[in-house]
């Protein structure tokens, strides 16, 4: 058997568009946790008093 041959996996079309939209979903996830954490990280920021440049800010909100 050839080694391409060995890391494939049959799958059949309906699991595979599937497996699809539940790695988009997880995605999205990951992006709005992180945007999360990024709006809890310049809230902190702001309360401490720790001047944050508007550049910065932006980056971090991704605006």
């Amino acid at each position: 058997m050839k080694s391409s041959e060995t890391n494939k996996v049959k799958v059949s079309k309906d699991e595979y568009l599937r497996l699809k939209r539940v790695d988009r979903q997880f995605g999205a996830f990951l992006s709005y946790a992180a945007h999360l954490l990024d709006i809890g990280k310049a809230r902190e920021d702001v309360s401490a008093g720790r001047v944050v440049s508007q550049e910065a800010l932006f980056r971090r909100l991704r605006i």
